[in-house]
C-alpha cells in the first residue's frame, strides 16, 4: 500500500506525518513525503532554470531535515517505513492529486489549518481542492490529531459515489484494520434507488 503525505513544513505537517507512520507501520505502507513548491515554470526559459533548480535543492534538504528529525525523535521507533521524498512544482491541490493518480497512490494523508487567511477562502485551501480532485481517499488529520488504531469506521456514500471502487478501497484497508462499519447513504432526492 502507498501513503503520500504533502509537507509544507508548517506545524500542521507533523500530526499526518505521524499519522501516516503509525499507519504505515500497521498496514505495512509506503510513505512518501511531498513538498509542491507552489509555482509554474516554463523549462525552456534557461533564465529562469537556475534559480529553480536552487529552490528544489533547498526544498529537498529541508524536507530532508523534516524527515530524520521525525525519526531522531522516535528513536528507532519506525525503522520498519519506508518513506521516500519528493518535490515539484505546481499549484498544490492540483499538484498533490496528480501526483497521487500518476503514482498510484492509495491514500493521501493531509493537514488542515483552523484558520484560512483571505487567499484560501477565495481560491480554497489545498486541503480543499485535493478532495475536489483526487481520484484516492483523501484522510484530513489536524494538527491536534493523534494516532489510534480505528475501531469503528463510517462509510458515506450519494448516488455519485463509485460504489464498486469506493468499496473495494476501503475493504483494502479495512482487511488489515478490521473497524467495525457504518454505512451511511446520503439521499439527495426522493428518486436515489441505491
Amino acid at each position: 500500500m502507498k501513503l503520500l503525505v504533502p509537507v509544507d513544513l508548517y506545524d500542521t505537517t507533523h500530526a499526518p506525518f505521524e499519522y501516516a507512520m503509525q499507519l504505515g507501520q500497521l498496514i505495512d505502507a509506503e510513505i512518501t513525503l511531498l513538498h509542491i513548491i507552489n509555482s509554474v515554470y516554463n523549462t525552456n526559459e534557461v533564465i529562469a532554470y537556475d534559480p529553480y533548480v536552487e529552490m528544489e535543492d533547498s526544498a529537498r534538504k529541508r524536507l530532508g531535515d523534516f524527515k530524520a528529525n521525525f525519526l531522531r525523535k522516535n528513536d528507532g521507533n519506525f525503522d520498519s517505513v519506508n518513506v521516500k521524498i519528493e518535490v515539484m512544482f505546481g499549484l498544490p491541490g492540483v499538484a498533490i492529486s496528480e501526483y497521487s493518480e500518476s503514482n498510484k497512490i492509495d491514500m493521501i494523508i493531509m493537514g488542515v489549518r483552523d484558520k484560512h487567511g483571505l487567499f484560501d477562502r477565495m481560491l480554497g485551501s489545498a486541503s480543499s481542492e485535493t478532495i475536489k480532485e483526487a481520484k484516492c481517499p483523501v484522510l484530513l488529520i489536524h494538527s491536534s490529531t493523534e494516532f489510534k488504531k480505528p475501531e469503528r469506521a463510517l462509510f458515506a456514500f450519494d448516488k455519485k459515489t463509485d460504489l464498486d471502487d469506493a468499496l473495494e478501497d476501503f475493504k483494502e484497508i479495512n482487511n488489515i484494520l478490521k473497524a467495525k462499519t457504518d454505512f451511511l447513504h446520503i439521499n439527495v432526492k426522493e428518486t436515489d434507488d441505491i
